[in-house]
């Protein structure tokens, strides 16, 4: 099971939401080269606020991840991308529900979801987009 995460949050400088978008979707092939990183979600909160949240089968993995070329990327662009430095959390996993597919070597796994508000009958807001 995948008992870490992280979550790095991020609001962009206006202007930028594309380029933001191509940067999370050109890491999507990286995976693979980071066996510990179990799944990688690069998540858009709303208008100009963007995230991502990746998985890890353990605390090494996480910290792996965190000296690795990903995250060194993303705090290169965070001067020019970014109104502050990306907002980084360490999360425990209580549970987890794993796609069975393997998209690469090591079954790491990669998706780039787009999440909007949209009108609900009940909340008023809700819906979810998934690319991959």
């Amino acid at each position: 099971m995948n008992t870490c995460g992280l979550l790095a949050r991020f609001e962009v400088v206006s202007g930028k939401d594309a380029e933001v978008e191509a940067f999370l979707q050109s890491a999507v092939p990286a995976i693979p080269a980071e066996r510990g990183t179990a799944a990688r979600f690069a998540i858009r909160f709303g208008r100009s606020e963007y995230g991502i949240f990746n998985v890890f089968p353990n605390d090494a993995a996480r910290d792996t991840h965190l000296k690795g070329a990903m995250a060194a990327g993303l705090i290169q662009r965070s001067g020019l991308l970014f109104r502050q430095p990306p907002q980084i959390s360490k999360l425990d996993v209580i549970a987890e529900k794993m796609p069975g597919a393997s998209c690469g070597p090591g079954g790491n796994q990669g998706t780039a979801v787009d999440v909007q508000a949209k009108e609900g009958p009940r909340t008023g807001r809700r819906a979810v987009s998934q690319k991959r």
